[in-house]
Parts: structure tokens; sequence; C-alpha cells
């Protein structure tokens, strides 16, 4: 029989313990802070130019390929585009500028707008994950902002 084998091992030695610290260690630093959604005071200033349609839901009857086509990356300020949000809808955004390096046609997409048409969010995207609504050269119409609650009527003079 041989003595080499299961069993044949010792146990590791117990390693020693670092004696506790004399004093308390310093506070750590506190984590810089995370820029705000919105890229920059200058964009958060931009007046956009389709307050009334960023965040909405495309048209459910929109068909790709049809009423809208990926981007080539030839955007610029002020382009309406359309983007897939977390929850997989299609939102209308609107490029507030080109971000990242020249070759990466990345773009700051406003995703939410103030009731004043200001920028309230952006998100950074890629030209490959925007759509845009010229098609075949065939323009398609920016859907209508929604319509407001019409004035309340005063009442009739005595």
């Amino acid at each position: 029989a041989s003595s080499f084998g299961f069993g044949s091992a010792k146990p590791a030695p117990q390693a020693a313990q670092p004696p506790p610290p004399k004093t308390a260690p310093p506070p750590a630093k506190a984590a810089p802070q995370a820029p705000t959604p919105a890229a920059s005071k200058a964009v958060e200033s931009l007046s956009l130019s389709f307050p009334g349609v960023i965040g909405n839901e495309i048209e459910p009857g929109w068909v790709e390929g049809k009423d809208f086509k990926k981007s080539d990356g030839n955007l610029a300020q002020g382009d309406l585009v359309i983007l897939k949000r977390s929850d997989g809808s299609l939102r209308f955004g609107e490029v507030v500028e080109s971000t990242g390096l020249p070759w990466q046609q990345a773009f700051m997409v406003c995703v939410v707008a103030t009731p004043d048409g200001k920028v309230e969010s952006t998100r950074a995207e890629t030209a490959s994950n925007l759509f845009v609504l010229n098609v075949g050269g065939a323009s398609v119409a920016a859907p209508a902002a929604p319509a407001a609650a019409p004035p309340a009527k005063a009442p009739a003079p005595p």
C-alpha cells in the first residue's frame, strides 16, 4: 500500500490575524457626482423644434421601411428622430447635439421636454440606434402635438 493519497495532507497553519487599527481610518472621499441627464447648460437652454411630440409614441400603424427607416448618421441639431426606449416602445426625440468622437456618430437626443419647450432629459445614442422619418426622399410629416384642452367658456352675460 502507498502512503500517498487522500488524508495524507496536513492542514495549512492558521494565518496570523493583523492587529486592530490604533485610530479610525479617515472618512472616504465622496464620489464625484454623475452629470445630470441633460448634457450641458447650453443644451438645457435650447428651444426645441418639436417640443409637443418629444416622448410621444409613434403611430400604431407605422412600419419600418415605409414610414421611418434606420438613420444613416447624417443628423443635425433639431432633427426629429425615433428611438427605442427601455420599455420597448418607439418614441420621438430631437437631436440636441453630437457627442463622442467624430467617427462614432453619437448624438445627445432630448427624450423629455418641459412644457415651455426646453430640454428636460437627454440620452446619448449612436446613429445606428436611431430612426428618421425621411424615407426614399419623401418626407413623412411630423405628427401634430396633442391638442390642448379648449378654454373654458365664459358665462353668458345676464
